[in-house]
């Protein structure tokens, strides 16, 4: 139990308590997601108006946190290739949304053989985009039997974009599978009962969506509270499209 500034008691499960643990580590950049009053023909509060962007600029900061964390994990790993790559942006942004209800680069992910793939990226792989080109090399090496296309960064990463706690689970990631090759990574994500174990079914799940909230336990901490704040951040997404 504390107090608000205004000297009030602030009970237990407080909406305030709840955004602290939530992403009161977030930049302010990373708080666009929870503006209360994102839907056109709404009034801007004074002091929301530089806060609660349109639905473009979402998007954008999305991709700059998609290519950013591609630098990062290039830089950071070793044998990073397409695989590999996939493997930990669908662990860092399974693991986010597990901990605040919110994935961090916002990729829809499918199941497939291989485990789960963002379609978006895997599509685009073989032609980036100029943003992205200008990011990252992809450079042929031999491994064995087969090519790998190794991720190499062309520029610094920014950590501008990230909040202290997607930091945090970067380097987490990164030092517990940075001499890894992307088998034991395929091993992690096939995890039995994991969201893509639950989505493939044996195969009968093919390319189905899989929902970012089966990353959410029953017995997790805070699991109803990151339950409603993931609501919350879809309502307000489904509506700054339309």
């Amino acid at each position: 139990m504390g107090r608000t500034a205004s000297g009030q008691v602030q009970q237990p499960g407080h909406n305030g308590s709840r955004n602290a643990f939530l992403h009161g580590d977030r930049p302010l950049s990373e708080r666009y997601a929870y503006c209360p009053y994102p839907i056109q023909g709404l009034s801007y509060p004074p002091s929301l108006r530089d806060v609660c962007p349109p639905a473009r600029m979402l998007i954008s900061h999305n991709r700059e946190k998609l290519i950013n964390a591609a630098i990062y994990f290039a830089d950071n790993t070793q044998h990073c290739g397409k695989i590999k790559l996939i493997k930990l942006l669908y662990l860092l942004d399974f693991e986010h949304y597990r901990q605040t209800g919110i994935p961090v680069t916002g990729l829809e992910y499918r199941a497939m053989k291989m485990g789960p793939v963002p379609m978006a990226l895997f599509e685009e792989w073989d032609a980036l985009g100029p943003d992205f080109a200008e990011a990252i090399a992809l450079v042929p090496e031999q491994v064995i039997h087969y090519v790998r296309e190794t991720v190499q960064p062309k520029r610094d990463f920014d950590e501008r974009h990230f909040s202290r706690r997607e930091l945090r689970l970067m380097a987490d990631l990164a030092a517990r599978f940075r001499l890894d090759y992307s088998q034991p990574m395929i091993n992690v994500t096939h995890a039995e009962r994991g969201p893509w174990d639950a989505i493939w079914d044996n195969g009968r799940g093919n390319l189905e969506r899989i929902p970012y909230s089966l990353a959410i336990r029953d017995d997790d901490a805070h699991a109803q509270a990151i339950r409603e704040s993931a609501a919350e951040h879809e309502a307000i997404r489904q509506a700054q499209m339309h």
